[in-house]
């Protein structure tokens, strides 16, 4: 097939894969997020989410179960809009094995600044709750709770971040390869 058929074809399934990769990396991030603090989701996420459902997921060995589908549920849509902003952004390039590889490095380099900013988000919910005078009721470790919810805001702006930075990761890579001398 020429390059006028595996273009769409190939975008077609980074659009499918990018909610896949993005779930995936939401429910392994909320594994560390349960680890740091199980009352964040226990008192606050899995009311929230799973409703008059929630003493299913609250049973001994559930309990990461339910926050790895939490995760997966939450990052999954962020997956669909960073798959189609990268993905599209991927079909500048002439060439559909170059679209195709550019395209999967900005979903790693994605996850891996939203990974870091996650950490980032963790110490500095960690470093900076001291300061906070109110907490949410009932919470027997509201410094690990705070770090929690701040690394998941941390971990959104850096998928965010990454998504900018893939947009010009697939740029700088179109114009090298127009350009060598760049």
């Amino acid at each position: 097939m020429d390059n006028y058929y595996m273009k769409p074809l190939i975008l077609m399934f980074l659009l499918m894969i990018a909610p896949l990769v993005a779930g995936l990396y939401g429910a392994m991030h909320d594994q560390i997020s349960y680890t740091v603090s199980p009352e964040f989701f226990l008192k606050f996420r899995f009311p929230q989410v799973f409703g008059a459902d929630m003493a299913n997921w609250t049973k001994p060995g559930n309990e990461r179960i339910g926050a790895a589908i939490i995760g997966f549920q939450n990052s999954w849509k962020v997956g669909v809009l960073l798959g189609i902003i990268l993905a599209l952004t991927g079909f500048m390039h002439k060439d559909q094995k170059d679209m195709f590889k550019h395209t999967l490095q900005t979903y790693f380099v994605t996850m891996i600044i939203a990974f870091f900013s996650g950490l980032t988000g963790l110490l500095t919910g960690i470093n900076s709750t001291h300061h906070i005078s109110s907490f949410p009721e009932g919470i027997s470790d509201p410094v690990s709770f705070k770090a929690v919810e701040t690394m998941h805001n941390f971990s959104y702006m850096g998928g965010i971040a990454g998504m900018l930075i893939g947009v010009l990761w697939h740029l700088y890579k179109k114009r090298k390869k127009e350009n060598p001398m760049v």
